[in-house]
């Protein structure tokens, strides 16, 4: 799923895994990242966690992954 639109943060291109992704979306903790959309080598940051996404549908994008932190 692909949580476009939705609590988006600034991203970050050239990144090559979703766990490379996660730990990115760990170091910006403090910055408010809560998850992340990793999608064709770019990092999408979000600053909402599942919980606070109720209610919002996320949108199918094939090949993306995403994740939020615990």
């Amino acid at each position: 799923m692909n949580h476009t639109g939705i609590c988006d943060m600034p991203h970050q291109g050239g990144v090559t895994s979703a766990s490379a992704c996660c730990a990115l979306c760990d170091a910006r903790r403090s910055k408010g990242c809560q998850g992340f959309t990793f999608f064709s080598g770019a990092c999408f940051f979000k600053s909402c966690g599942r919980a606070q996404q109720k209610g919002k549908t996320p949108t199918k994008l094939h090949g993306a992954v995403s994740g939020y932190l615990k």
